[in-house]
């Protein structure tokens, strides 16, 4: 649903979606069926506004909860037990606002600010008793690598947040110099934060099992509750002890400068002549941990020369740096 709010100045948009399925699951080697079942209601909403014919102003909303319930924790593959099943939520919302304005005849300006946050809940076990682990199975004759029952991999007593802050302005000049061509001038800035929320807790119960179910006839053996039966041969199992630190937060801060100028000489030849800075840095986690802290200069060359000027055959040639994602 859109449409104007104030004649030529102002206008509005909303949109709403719902979808709810079920789709039918069987685990892998103990044939047990289930519905893996999903709720999805989205919703957006924009606004645009234009007080002259210069300058537009512009906000969006949009909110993208999903549910999950009967979801395998680590992946289909894996799940070979009802009891690693998970129901789990996934809030999720994106807001932007936008500006772009033409100054003059030759100069054009931008700036926007955006904030995205994503959440995960429920994505595990949540029993701290250690009978609650998670098993992963050494890979017996007959089942796949590694699978995986008992319990829920990962911790919902641990959520996890992934989120990010973006503010970013450019600001475009164009310039015709006669025998020098003409430019096409871009300079610009931004400054992006992601921010990360959880301890990586891979377990409720801080510990992970190593061993395999209990075996009859190249299937697995329940108990009397429909459980599998972990089985212990000393010298084979396995147990890791996860000691996480449970609401641990990370800050990444990218702070960029870049100027870039499109240069078309004349008819014959163009170049791409540009720069980067990026200063990354990171704030001390919970945890202790001091975090590498980097500054960049990045450069970027082009040109194109057209011999006959008519587009049919074009040389390019360019030189650029590229600087990678710090990864923690």
């Amino acid at each position: 649903l859109g449409g104007p709010i104030i004649k030529d100045k102002l206008w509005f948009f909303a949109a709403q979606r719902r979808e709810n399925s079920s789709d039918p699951k069987i685990l892998s080697n103990t044939g047990i069926s289930y519905n893996l079942e999903v709720e999805n209601p989205r919703y957006e909403a924009k606004l645009t506004g234009s007080p002259t014919a210069n300058h537009t102003f512009t906000a969006s909303y949009i909110r993208n909860t999903t549910d999950q319930r009967n979801r395998a924790s680590i992946n289909e593959t894996a799940s070979i037990d009802p009891a690693t099943l998970v129901s789990r939520t996934l809030p999720n919302d994106l807001f932007v606002a936008n500006y772009n304005g033409v100054l003059s005849a030759n100069l054009f300006v931008e700036a926007q600010f955006s904030q995205k946050t994503q959440g995960f809940r429920g994505t595990g076990g949540t029993s701290t008793d250690i009978h609650a682990s998670p098993f992963m199975s050494l890979g017996p004759t007959g089942l796949p690598a590694n699978p995986h029952f008992n319990a829920p991999y990962f911790d919902s007593n641990d959520p996890e947040d992934r989120n990010n802050r973006q503010y970013t302005a450019s600001l475009s000049y164009f310039l015709s110099t006669g025998s020098m061509g003409r430019h096409d001038l871009k300079f610009g800035g931004e400054q992006f934060t992601s921010w990360r929320t959880g301890g990586n807790s891979q377990s409720s119960t801080g510990f992970v099992f190593f061993g395999d179910p209990l075996m009859s006839g190249g299937s697995p053996v329940v108990d009397r509750n429909g459980r599998l039966i972990p089985t212990f041969v000393p010298g084979q199992n396995r147990i890791t002890n996860w000691i996480p630190v449970r609401g641990a937060q990370i800050d990444l801060h990218t702070l960029s400068f870049y100027a870039n100028d499109r240069w078309t000489l004349n008819e014959h030849v163009n170049f791409n002549l540009g720069v980067r800075y990026e200063r990354h840095t990171a704030d001390t986690t919970q945890a202790g941990i001091v975090t590498p802290s980097s500054n960049v200069v990045v450069p970027r060359l082009g040109i194109s020369f057209d011999p006959k000027g008519d587009g049919q055959f074009v040389l390019q040639a360019s030189y650029a740096v590229y600087a990678g994602k710090a990864v923690y």
